[in-house]
């Protein structure tokens, strides 16, 4: 994990970072609004992106759907990636239906 984080952009993750310190704001009034199907998703026990950031983004966007993928924290995605993959290909395979 340690190595996965060191082989990131240094200015590209202290960017993300900050969005993640400093609010929101970007991702839930979008400009231009996002008009397409939009999936958010996020881990229930990430104290980074909080459940809560995920409803308030999803609410933004018309449609969107929101999953809460359960029991994990910020690295769920790197720890059981079939919680996320499965659901996302199921979504992918609805809006391209």
């Amino acid at each position: 994990m340690r190595q996965w984080v060191l082989a990131n952009d240094p200015v590209i993750y202290t960017r993300c970072h900050q969005v993640l310190a400093g609010g929101v704001v970007e991702l839930i009034r979008p400009d231009p609004p996002i008009e397409k199907p939009a999936l958010v998703m996020t881990c229930e026990n990430d104290s980074g992106s909080t459940p809560a950031m995920a409803h308030a983004i999803a609410t933004e966007i018309p449609g969107a759907q929101t999953i809460i993928v359960p029991h994990l924290q910020h690295m769920g995605l790197s720890e059981q990636p079939a919680l996320f993959t499965r659901p996302l290909l199921a979504f992918l395979s609805e809006v391209v239906a």
